[in-house]
């Protein structure tokens, strides 16, 4: 699709129902992108940090019930979304709330914590 600005990207992501996130190599940006927009997504663990990354995301965002253990569960996880509309109004809900308390979504926090974890690194290589 064409480049489009933050807010668009974000509005693109809305248009979907459900985000499958593959299980071979997980969504990052986009995948964060999807979460904020209250797009719900499921994501299966993997043994590789390539595949693992879309279920820490929704571990994050205390969505661990999206996280499929098998291909079958992942399946019967978007049936289910698909099916039952609480259900589905529910994780939209807990990503809206998530926007505002989540760590995942705290920038000020994400960056002064990687500030401080560089000072820690140049005192290290300092010493």
């Amino acid at each position: 699709g064409e480049l489009l600005g933050w807010h668009d990207h974000i509005k693109r992501c809305c248009i979907a129902d459900l985000v499958l996130d593959t299980s071979i190599c997980s969504g990052i940006a986009t995948s964060c992108d999807v979460l904020w927009s209250a797009t719900p997504m499921i994501s299966m663990a993997g043994d590789r940090m390539s595949n693992r990354i879309g279920a820490s995301l929704l571990k994050i965002v205390g969505l661990d019930d999206l996280i499929a253990d098998d291909l079958a569960a992942y399946k019967a996880l978007a049936l289910r979304i698909n099916r039952d509309e609480e259900f589905f109004i529910g994780i939209i809900r807990k990503l809206e709330t998530a926007r505002s308390e989540s760590t995942l979504f705290d920038t000020e926090k994400w960056i002064i914590d990687y500030e401080l974890g560089l000072k820690e690194a140049l005192r290290n290589f300092d010493n």
